[in-house]
């Protein structure tokens, strides 16, 4: 099973997070959490549940009103998305540079590889 497989009803998550059923349909409204919908029954998955007890950890432990809450989730998903496009320019920048040096590698080389076939050694011949 994965992470983001329901499996959870919102009785067991409610009981779980020791919060009222009402609370987490609350919650659904304001997109706090997006649980999946089967068959008219609320699912929660295993990020479902991370992504509860991170909200429970903000409005009971600290103290912080929904508003807070909407704020700090948008914020973690949009590090989280600007985390992802900074790994794919950083791995395309280092494409580029492995390209470029390779390019450079042969302007050097007294004869010009295109394509290498086989060396003596692999030749069945």
């Amino acid at each position: 099973m994965t992470r983001e497989e329901p499996r959870y009803t919102i009785g067991i998550v409610a009981a779980m997070m020791g919060v009222h059923p009402q609370t987490l349909r609350t919650w659904e409204r304001k997109r706090l959490v997006i649980p999946l919908r089967r068959g008219g029954r609320r699912l929660y998955s295993e990020r479902n549940l991370e992504e509860l007890r991170r909200i429970v950890t903000l409005t009971q432990d600290l103290g912080v009103n929904l508003a807070g809450v909407e704020v700090i989730l948008r914020m973690r998903r949009r590090e989280k998305r600007m985390k992802r496009e900074m790994e794919s320019f950083l791995a395309s920048v280092k494409d580029l540079l492995m390209r470029e040096k390779a390019a450079e590698a042969q302007k050097g080389a007294l004869v010009r590889v295109v394509n290498a076939g086989p060396t003596w050694e692999e030749d069945p011949l």
